[in-house]
């Protein structure tokens, strides 16, 4: 025996409207859609198109500051970069200042000036600039750090005076340590220490 139930009609999301009768025209059924009749779209198919939404404008950026990466005691000029007083061209590779890392600037500031027979020029607390005997000589820099590394120093700086011997007595006079001397020919110079230990070098033609 074959039991029947009620028939439950399938439930269509898009029906196709009937064909009108008597028109002439070729009907053409609506575009399916995602959604079912009666939901409201969701904010992907409700946005307007980006042509109607238009362009915003963006935010003003203040230019960057051609001092930023300027370090205390220096500062940019239409000539050039001033370091100390002393003015160097745009464009050139110039040395104008060694600087030696400490751990007290000011103490070791009372040796060199007495070695160089000059002033601290400027002065930031942890950071010292020493000027130069002579008008366009190398300044001496001194810094705070914390970190030193031990040992000998990898880069030193070399003085020559016409009496090497009696320099290197009124260096170690103002707390300088001999380390070493040595004479190749045309030249004879002394090793020294800082009293941080800093070597340098004084050397006498001939």
């Amino acid at each position: 025996m074959l039991l029947v139930g009620p028939v439950v009609p399938r439930r269509v999301v898009n029906p196709v409207p009937p064909v009108p009768t008597g028109s002439c025209a070729l009907f053409v059924p609506p575009p399916p859609t995602h959604h079912r009749p009666g939901h409201r779209p969701c904010h992907r198919h409700r946005r307007a198109p980006r042509s109607a939404r238009g362009t915003t404008t963006p935010r003003p950026r203040p230019p960057k500051s051609p001092h930023r990466h300027v370090r205390a005691g220096h500062s940019l000029t239409d000539g050039g970069l001033s370091v100390g007083g002393a003015t160097f061209p745009d464009m050139t590779l110039t040395i104008g200042m060694i600087t030696i890392d400490t751990a007290d600037p000011h103490k070791l500031a009372e040796f060199w000036t007495k070695a160089l027979d000059t002033e601290v020029r400027h002065d930031w607390g942890e950071f010292l600039i020493i000027g130069p005997a002579v008008e366009g000589g190398l300044q001496l820099g001194l810094q705070r750090a914390d970190d030193i590394a031990p040992g000998k120093n990898r880069v030193h700086f070399d003085a020559h005076v016409p009496d090497r011997a009696a320099e290197v007595a009124r260096l170690v006079e103002l707390g300088a340590t001999e380390v070493a001397e040595h004479t190749v020919p045309g030249l004879t110079w002394t090793v020294l220490a800082d009293p941080d230990g800093n070597q340098f070098c004084v050397g006498q033609p001939g």
